[in-house]
Protein backbone atom coordinates (compact mmCIF):
# COMPACT_ATOMS: atom_id res chain seq x y z
CA UNK A 1 0.00 0.00 0.00
CA UNK A 2 1.10 3.83 -0.80
CA UNK A 3 0.75 6.91 1.34
CA UNK A 4 0.98 9.87 -1.01
CA UNK A 5 2.19 12.98 1.05
CA UNK A 6 1.20 15.97 -0.80
CA UNK A 7 2.77 18.94 1.15
CA UNK A 8 5.93 16.84 0.97
CA UNK A 9 5.54 16.06 -2.89
CA UNK A 10 5.46 19.51 -4.04
CA UNK A 11 8.79 20.33 -2.34
CA UNK A 12 10.32 17.31 -2.96
CA UNK A 13 8.92 15.67 -6.19
CA UNK A 14 12.52 17.34 -8.26
CA UNK A 15 14.83 15.49 -5.76
CA UNK A 16 12.99 12.07 -4.52
CA UNK A 17 12.62 8.98 -6.32
CA UNK A 18 8.97 8.25 -5.14
CA UNK A 19 7.74 11.84 -5.49
CA UNK A 20 7.16 12.02 -1.98
CA UNK A 21 5.15 8.44 -1.70
CA UNK A 22 5.86 6.29 1.35
CA UNK A 23 4.59 2.20 1.72
CA UNK A 24 4.17 -0.33 3.80
CA UNK A 25 3.30 -3.75 3.74
CA UNK A 26 0.95 -6.27 5.98
CA UNK A 27 3.19 -9.47 7.04
CA UNK A 28 1.52 -12.70 5.91
CA UNK A 29 0.22 -12.92 9.94
CA UNK A 30 -1.95 -9.45 9.88
CA UNK A 31 -3.21 -10.00 6.53
CA UNK A 32 -4.19 -13.81 7.19
CA UNK A 33 -6.22 -12.36 10.18
CA UNK A 34 -7.65 -9.60 8.19
CA UNK A 35 -8.87 -12.20 5.48
CA UNK A 36 -10.08 -14.06 8.43
CA UNK A 37 -12.37 -11.71 9.74
CA UNK A 38 -10.49 -10.57 13.29
CA UNK A 39 -11.94 -6.69 12.95
CA UNK A 40 -14.08 -5.20 14.81
CA UNK A 41 -16.26 -2.76 13.61
CA UNK A 42 -16.13 0.58 15.42
CA UNK A 43 -18.77 3.16 15.17
CA UNK A 44 -16.63 6.11 14.58
CA UNK A 45 -19.37 8.56 14.61
CA UNK A 46 -20.23 7.80 17.51
CA UNK A 47 -16.80 7.59 19.29
CA UNK A 48 -16.36 11.43 18.18
CA UNK A 49 -19.67 12.14 19.59
CA UNK A 50 -18.28 11.64 23.07
CA UNK A 51 -16.44 14.36 24.63
CA UNK A 52 -14.80 12.68 27.57
CA UNK A 53 -11.76 10.69 27.85
CA UNK A 54 -12.73 8.37 29.82
CA UNK A 55 -16.07 7.65 28.16
CA UNK A 56 -13.57 6.88 24.96
CA UNK A 57 -11.86 4.44 26.31
CA UNK A 58 -15.04 3.02 28.59
CA UNK A 59 -16.91 2.61 24.88
CA UNK A 60 -14.27 1.06 22.87
CA UNK A 61 -13.21 -1.73 25.96
CA UNK A 62 -17.32 -2.59 26.23
CA UNK A 63 -18.10 -2.68 22.49
CA UNK A 64 -16.31 -5.84 22.10
CA UNK A 65 -17.11 -7.41 25.14
CA UNK A 66 -20.79 -6.76 24.02
CA UNK A 67 -20.36 -8.83 21.35
CA UNK A 68 -20.91 -11.68 23.24
CA UNK A 69 -23.54 -11.00 26.64
CA UNK A 70 -25.64 -7.52 27.21
CA UNK A 71 -24.66 -7.87 30.87
CA UNK A 72 -21.10 -7.23 31.67
CA UNK A 73 -19.82 -7.13 35.50
CA UNK A 74 -16.16 -6.69 36.65
CA UNK A 75 -13.71 -6.14 39.60
CA UNK A 76 -13.83 -2.27 39.91
CA UNK A 77 -10.13 -1.85 40.39
CA UNK A 78 -9.24 -4.40 37.41
CA UNK A 79 -11.76 -2.08 35.12
CA UNK A 80 -10.80 1.44 36.30
CA UNK A 81 -6.73 0.46 36.94
CA UNK A 82 -6.20 -1.67 34.34
CA UNK A 83 -8.66 -1.35 31.33
CA UNK A 84 -9.79 2.20 31.53
CA UNK A 85 -6.13 3.64 32.51
CA UNK A 86 -6.97 5.43 36.17
CA UNK A 87 -4.43 6.30 38.48
CA UNK A 88 -4.00 2.85 40.77
CA UNK A 89 -3.42 5.34 44.00
CA UNK A 90 -7.41 5.58 43.88
CA UNK A 91 -9.47 4.22 46.72
CA UNK A 92 -12.91 2.54 45.45
CA UNK A 93 -14.53 5.43 46.48
CA UNK A 94 -12.33 7.98 43.59
CA UNK A 95 -13.02 5.41 41.39
CA UNK A 96 -16.30 5.55 41.21
CA UNK A 97 -16.45 9.27 41.59
CA UNK A 98 -13.98 9.68 38.33
CA UNK A 99 -16.16 6.54 36.33
CA UNK A 100 -19.85 8.25 37.22
CA UNK A 101 -19.72 10.94 34.60
CA UNK A 102 -18.41 9.04 32.02
CA UNK A 103 -21.22 6.40 32.57
CA UNK A 104 -23.53 9.34 32.97
CA UNK A 105 -22.39 9.98 29.37
CA UNK A 106 -23.06 6.73 27.42
CA UNK A 107 -25.83 6.56 29.16
CA UNK A 108 -27.21 9.90 27.24
CA UNK A 109 -25.88 8.80 24.18
CA UNK A 110 -27.84 5.31 24.44
CA UNK A 111 -24.90 3.46 24.71
CA UNK A 112 -25.40 2.29 28.40
CA UNK A 113 -28.60 0.87 30.08
CA UNK A 114 -29.15 3.58 32.90
CA UNK A 115 -28.74 1.64 36.42
CA UNK A 116 -29.52 2.65 39.97
CA UNK A 117 -26.29 3.34 41.93
CA UNK A 118 -26.85 0.35 44.16
CA UNK A 119 -27.05 -1.94 40.75
CA UNK A 120 -24.11 -0.19 38.72
CA UNK A 121 -20.96 -0.54 41.64
CA UNK A 122 -21.97 -4.11 44.18
CA UNK A 123 -19.97 -4.19 47.27
CA UNK A 124 -18.93 -8.07 47.46
CA UNK A 125 -17.11 -7.90 50.92
CA UNK A 126 -15.36 -4.99 52.50
CA UNK A 127 -12.73 -3.43 50.13
CA UNK A 128 -14.05 -5.17 46.90
CA UNK A 129 -16.64 -3.90 44.77
CA UNK A 130 -17.67 -4.64 40.81
CA UNK A 131 -18.89 -2.52 38.33
CA UNK A 132 -21.81 -3.82 36.42
CA UNK A 133 -22.45 -2.39 32.70
CA UNK A 134 -25.87 -3.72 30.66
CA UNK A 135 -25.83 -2.67 27.08
CA UNK A 136 -28.59 -0.19 25.87
CA UNK A 137 -31.74 -1.71 23.00
CA UNK A 138 -31.88 -5.10 21.68
CA UNK A 139 -30.16 -7.77 23.36
CA UNK A 140 -26.85 -9.45 21.20
CA UNK A 141 -29.01 -12.43 20.68
CA UNK A 142 -31.84 -11.13 19.08
CA UNK A 143 -31.72 -11.43 15.19
CA UNK A 144 -34.35 -10.56 12.47
CA UNK A 145 -36.84 -13.52 12.04
CA UNK A 146 -36.35 -13.76 8.79
CA UNK A 147 -32.38 -15.07 8.86
CA UNK A 148 -31.86 -18.62 8.46
CA UNK A 149 -31.35 -20.64 11.36
CA UNK A 150 -27.61 -21.26 10.73
CA UNK A 151 -26.97 -17.33 10.57
CA UNK A 152 -28.67 -17.00 13.76
CA UNK A 153 -26.49 -19.89 15.34
CA UNK A 154 -23.01 -17.85 13.97
CA UNK A 155 -24.37 -14.32 15.12
CA UNK A 156 -25.32 -16.04 18.41
CA UNK A 157 -21.24 -16.78 18.53
CA UNK A 158 -20.20 -13.66 18.02
CA UNK A 159 -19.79 -13.99 14.19
CA UNK A 160 -20.93 -10.57 12.44
CA UNK A 161 -23.88 -10.64 10.37
CA UNK A 162 -22.27 -10.16 6.82
CA UNK A 163 -19.44 -12.56 7.75
CA UNK A 164 -22.44 -15.37 8.69
CA UNK A 165 -24.05 -14.65 5.91
CA UNK A 166 -21.31 -14.65 3.95
CA UNK A 167 -20.20 -18.46 5.48
CA UNK A 168 -23.24 -20.25 4.35
CA UNK A 169 -23.29 -18.52 0.55
CA UNK A 170 -19.48 -19.82 0.41
CA UNK A 171 -20.03 -23.23 2.56
CA UNK A 172 -21.97 -26.25 2.56
CA UNK A 173 -24.25 -26.27 5.81
CA UNK A 174 -23.20 -29.58 7.36
CA UNK A 175 -19.70 -27.86 7.15
CA UNK A 176 -20.87 -25.33 9.07
CA UNK A 177 -22.70 -26.89 11.41
CA UNK A 178 -19.84 -29.55 12.19
CA UNK A 179 -17.67 -26.54 13.08
CA UNK A 180 -20.40 -24.94 15.15
CA UNK A 181 -20.49 -28.54 16.68
CA UNK A 182 -17.03 -28.68 17.56
CA UNK A 183 -16.88 -25.00 18.65
CA UNK A 184 -19.31 -24.84 20.77
CA UNK A 185 -17.38 -28.27 23.01
CA UNK A 186 -13.95 -26.19 22.76
CA UNK A 187 -16.11 -23.94 24.93
CA UNK A 188 -17.18 -26.29 27.00
CA UNK A 189 -13.91 -26.84 27.96
CA UNK A 190 -12.82 -23.49 28.04
CA UNK A 191 -10.11 -24.50 25.63
CA UNK A 192 -7.02 -22.14 24.62
CA UNK A 193 -6.83 -23.15 20.86
CA UNK A 194 -10.20 -20.83 20.77
CA UNK A 195 -7.67 -17.80 21.60
CA UNK A 196 -8.62 -14.27 22.55
CA UNK A 197 -10.74 -14.03 19.36
CA UNK A 198 -13.65 -17.00 19.50
CA UNK A 199 -15.73 -15.63 16.72
CA UNK A 200 -12.83 -15.29 14.71
CA UNK A 201 -11.23 -18.91 15.92
CA UNK A 202 -15.09 -20.06 14.26
CA UNK A 203 -14.80 -17.98 11.12
CA UNK A 204 -11.72 -19.94 10.25
CA UNK A 205 -12.56 -22.98 11.05
CA UNK A 206 -15.68 -22.85 8.59
CA UNK A 207 -13.88 -21.01 5.79
CA UNK A 208 -10.36 -23.58 6.15
CA UNK A 209 -11.93 -26.13 7.14
CA UNK A 210 -10.17 -27.18 10.51
CA UNK A 211 -9.23 -30.72 10.92
CA UNK A 212 -11.52 -32.34 13.28
CA UNK A 213 -8.98 -33.36 16.35
CA UNK A 214 -8.65 -37.16 17.52
CA UNK A 215 -10.55 -36.07 21.10
CA UNK A 216 -13.06 -34.35 19.64
CA UNK A 217 -14.22 -37.16 17.65
CA UNK A 218 -14.22 -39.97 20.46
CA UNK A 219 -16.74 -37.99 22.15
CA UNK A 220 -18.82 -38.54 19.38
CA UNK A 221 -18.59 -42.37 19.32
CA UNK A 222 -16.80 -41.61 15.80
CA UNK A 223 -13.08 -42.80 14.42
CA UNK A 224 -10.94 -39.84 12.05
CA UNK A 225 -11.06 -41.19 8.49
CA UNK A 226 -7.82 -40.99 6.82
CA UNK A 227 -8.58 -39.64 3.44
CA UNK A 228 -5.58 -39.01 1.10
CA UNK A 229 -6.23 -36.12 -1.56
CA UNK A 230 -3.20 -35.68 -3.70
CA UNK A 231 -2.84 -31.84 -3.80
CA UNK A 232 -3.33 -29.57 -7.22
CA UNK A 233 0.06 -28.72 -8.75
CA UNK A 234 0.86 -25.00 -7.35
CA UNK A 235 1.96 -24.00 -10.69
CA UNK A 236 -1.25 -24.75 -12.40
CA UNK A 237 -2.98 -22.37 -10.04
CA UNK A 238 -3.78 -18.72 -10.75
CA UNK A 239 -4.91 -16.32 -7.85
CA UNK A 240 -8.61 -16.41 -9.56
CA UNK A 241 -8.93 -20.01 -9.75
CA UNK A 242 -8.49 -20.62 -6.02
CA UNK A 243 -12.07 -21.13 -5.05
CA UNK A 244 -13.27 -22.03 -1.93
CA UNK A 245 -13.78 -25.80 -3.27
CA UNK A 246 -9.78 -26.22 -4.33
CA UNK A 247 -8.79 -24.37 -1.28
CA UNK A 248 -10.45 -27.37 0.66
CA UNK A 249 -8.71 -29.78 -1.43
CA UNK A 250 -5.47 -28.63 -0.36
CA UNK A 251 -6.08 -28.11 2.85
CA UNK A 252 -7.89 -31.85 2.90
CA UNK A 253 -4.53 -32.52 1.22
CA UNK A 254 -1.97 -31.14 3.80
CA UNK A 255 -3.85 -32.67 6.53
CA UNK A 256 -4.14 -35.87 5.47
CA UNK A 257 0.15 -36.03 4.82
CA UNK A 258 0.46 -34.66 8.19
CA UNK A 259 -1.44 -36.88 10.16
CA UNK A 260 -0.55 -39.69 8.40
CA UNK A 261 3.28 -38.99 10.18
CA UNK A 262 3.84 -40.58 13.54
CA UNK A 263 3.21 -38.05 16.40
CA UNK A 264 7.36 -38.45 17.64
CA UNK A 265 8.10 -37.69 14.13
CA UNK A 266 5.86 -34.66 13.97
CA UNK A 267 7.11 -32.91 17.10
CA UNK A 268 10.72 -34.03 15.46
CA UNK A 269 9.61 -32.22 12.36
CA UNK A 270 8.14 -29.68 14.23
CA UNK A 271 10.93 -28.42 15.83
CA UNK A 272 13.46 -28.38 12.78
CA UNK A 273 10.54 -26.37 11.19
CA UNK A 274 10.56 -23.52 13.94
CA UNK A 275 14.52 -23.94 14.26
CA UNK A 276 15.07 -22.56 10.15
CA UNK A 277 11.80 -20.38 10.42
CA UNK A 278 11.65 -16.75 9.28
CA UNK A 279 12.96 -14.35 12.30
CA UNK A 280 9.11 -13.08 12.64
CA UNK A 281 7.40 -16.36 12.44
CA UNK A 282 9.69 -18.23 14.65
CA UNK A 283 9.41 -15.20 17.44
CA UNK A 284 5.59 -15.19 16.79
CA UNK A 285 5.75 -19.04 17.56
CA UNK A 286 7.74 -18.93 20.83
CA UNK A 287 5.92 -16.11 22.21
CA UNK A 288 2.71 -18.00 21.92
CA UNK A 289 3.51 -21.18 22.37
CA UNK A 290 2.62 -21.16 26.41
CA UNK A 291 -0.87 -19.97 25.80
CA UNK A 292 -1.40 -21.41 22.19
CA UNK A 293 -3.62 -18.79 20.84
CA UNK A 294 -5.07 -18.28 17.09
CA UNK A 295 -2.15 -16.16 16.02
CA UNK A 296 0.11 -19.51 17.69
CA UNK A 297 -2.51 -21.73 15.70
CA UNK A 298 -2.06 -19.40 12.12
CA UNK A 299 1.78 -19.08 12.49
CA UNK A 300 2.16 -22.90 13.18
CA UNK A 301 0.10 -23.86 10.24
CA UNK A 302 1.82 -21.60 7.92
CA UNK A 303 5.44 -23.36 8.89
CA UNK A 304 3.85 -26.57 8.87
CA UNK A 305 2.12 -26.06 5.35
CA UNK A 306 5.12 -25.13 3.44
CA UNK A 307 6.74 -28.14 4.82
CA UNK A 308 3.75 -30.28 3.95
CA UNK A 309 3.45 -28.53 0.02
CA UNK A 310 6.72 -29.32 -0.57
CA UNK A 311 6.63 -32.81 0.10
CA UNK A 312 3.81 -33.22 -1.80
CA UNK A 313 4.95 -31.28 -4.91
CA UNK A 314 7.99 -33.91 -4.68
CA UNK A 315 5.27 -36.56 -4.79
CA UNK A 316 3.57 -35.28 -7.72
CA UNK A 317 6.83 -34.84 -10.15
CA UNK A 318 7.78 -38.01 -8.61
CA UNK A 319 4.25 -40.10 -9.98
Amino acid sequence: MQILDKERQSRRAKRAENGGKSSFVWNEIVFNSFKAGYLKQLDFEFYKRLESAISKRMYRFLDKRFYHRQRLEFDLRTFACEHIGLAKGYHNGELKRVLRPAIAELEEQGFLKRLPEEERFICKMKGEWSAVFVRAGKEAAQVVEQEGEVVKALIERGVTRSSARKLVADHDEARIREKIAFFDWLVTRKDKRIGRSPAGFLFRAIEEDFALPDEYLATRAEKPTKKVTKLLPLQSQTPHEKTPSRLKVEHDAIDSYWNSIGAEEQVRIEKELVKNAPPFLREQYVDGQKERGVLFQAVRRAIIEGYVRKCLEKQSQAA
